[in-house]
């Protein structure tokens, strides 16, 4: 039915391993955790540096209707994985026992961060609808520090409304961007702030 591939968590580790992003003040966000696999690997690599993962979902598979070019909606493939369990409870056992890792449980569009809130790395899997991608890059960039970094999953994928609101948003911040590195066979890209 659908062509479901899995981020691979450990590329976004060796990511912040290779630039050293952990010397970095603030923590690690993530926005779209689905069943808490990554999260936990995350928390994993962040706990030996003394850091914390802070998670953003809105546990509602059905709330991300954007369709990808095969025709199906991100609501449909999230449901066939699930067949019919809760992602909720899934995620809760999944993420068991970790203690860096706070989970915020809402829609990311309503979320607001303290100013003094700090990340120096964000991966952004949410809702994969323009205006989502547009608010979450927003959320994350306003508290990222200097040299810290914004990624995005499903770049030049096979969800086009979500690569042209990450080309149209590289394109809005270039002042603010120093850099940008791309790992196309995992459909990530990585924004680098100044």
């Amino acid at each position: 039915m659908c062509n479901f591939d899995l981020v691979g968590y450990e590329t976004l580790i060796e990511f912040i391993e290779r630039h050293n992003l952990y010397r970095l003040e603030g923590n690690i966000l993530e926005i779209g955790s689905f069943l808490g696999g990554g999260t936990v690997k995350l928390a994993k690599s962040a706990m030996k540096h003394k850091k914390k993962v802070f998670t953003v979902d809105i546990f509602a598979p059905d709330s991300d209707i954007t369709v990808n070019t095969e025709g199906y909606s991100m609501k449909d493939i999230y449901n066939f994985i699930l067949q019919g369990k809760s992602q909720k409870d899934i995620f809760y056992k999944v993420i068991e026992g970790f203690d860096n890792i706070t989970v915020i449980h809402t829609d990311s569009i309503e979320l607001t961060f303290r100013e003094d809130e700090a990340f120096f790395f964000t991966f952004i899997d949410g809702n994969h609808s323009s205006s989502y991608v547009w608010n979450d890059f927003k959320l994350a960039w306003n508290n990222t520090v200097s040299e810290g970094v914004v990624a995005f999953h499903d770049y030049k994928g096979d969800l086009p409304e979500t690569t042209d609101a990450i080309n149209k948003i590289i394109d809005t911040y270039r002042e603010e961007i120093s850099h940008t590195e791309e790992i196309s066979e995992k459909k990530i890209i990585f924004l680098f702030k100044k």
